[in-house]
């Protein structure tokens, strides 16, 4: 549960709806059709960075992770180049 702030080829700027990922963890990211998207799309990404913040957090908490993409559905790949 979250939603996308920035993409590229390489990856994103995401907000999770969760504290407890960590620097090195992999995940699955779907990107939901929207506007933007035509159809949706997963791709397996490697955490990057966690932006902390200074508010306090709970196992609902929602923060910024920049991901690096790993692998991408050939579609999204497609889906992601037309933005550019």
């Amino acid at each position: 549960d979250g939603e996308c702030i920035s993409i590229s080829d390489n990856g994103s700027l995401v907000l999770i709806n969760t504290p407890l990922l960590l620097p090195d963890d992999q995940v699955v990211v779907h990107f939901s059709s929207s506007e933007i998207f035509n159809d949706g799309f997963k791709v397996l990404a490697q955490v990057v960075r966690k932006n902390f913040t200074k508010q306090r957090l709970n196992t609902k908490s929602a923060l910024q992770y920049a991901v690096r993409f790993l692998q991408v559905q050939s579609d999204g790949v497609k889906q992601i180049r037309k933005l550019f």
